[in-house]
């Protein structure tokens, strides 16, 4: 008999095998995997760690911020670390990181009316102007030096 989602018996739901970390190796390893995020203890170590890259992201955001070296600035494996960031964030990495330094750009453009396009885009942790010149536009809908001359549209766009 197959087992019916209103079927009350527990045994219906009992796999035909039970897991292998129920019945293989020493009693520790039988326990099952605790719940990741569950203990107090473990959300405070992530957060600790998730603001210390997040602060090492804002103070470096012209360096290179690959995934590699944030993760092992938090202790983390690349994986594991792309994961609690999400989750954290709302966002990946690539994104957070790029909308950070149009941000950045974006407020030294409107502060800094005199400083080239090409040099705020190099000092925020860009390749090359063109690079900079279409991350902007695909962010704000305008070129970086329209941005500029345009006070009216700076407001409430940060």
């Amino acid at each position: 008999m197959t087992p019916q989602p209103h079927d009350a018996r527990p045994e219906a739901w009992l796999p035909a095998a039970p897991p292998p970390w129920l019945t293989a190796g020493p009693a520790a390893a039988r326990r099952p995997p605790a719940p990741v995020g569950r203990s107090p203890a473990l959300r405070q170590a992530h957060e600790r760690r998730m603001h210390a890259v997040l602060a090492h992201i804002e103070a470096n955001l012209a360096a290179n911020l690959s995934l590699e070296r944030l993760a092992s600035l938090a202790a983390f494996s690349p994986f594991h670390f792309h994961r609690v960031f999400v989750a954290w964030t709302g966002e990946t990495l690539k994104t957070h990181v790029r909308r950070r330094r149009l941000e950045q750009a974006a407020e030294r453009l409107a502060q800094c009316p005199h400083d080239k396009v090409a040099d705020i885009a190099q000092s925020c942790g860009f390749a090359s102007p063109e690079a900079f010149a279409r991350a902007f536009r695909e962010r704000y809908g305008v070129s970086p030096s329209a941005w500029r001359t345009a006070p009216s549209r700076r407001e409430g766009e940060n």
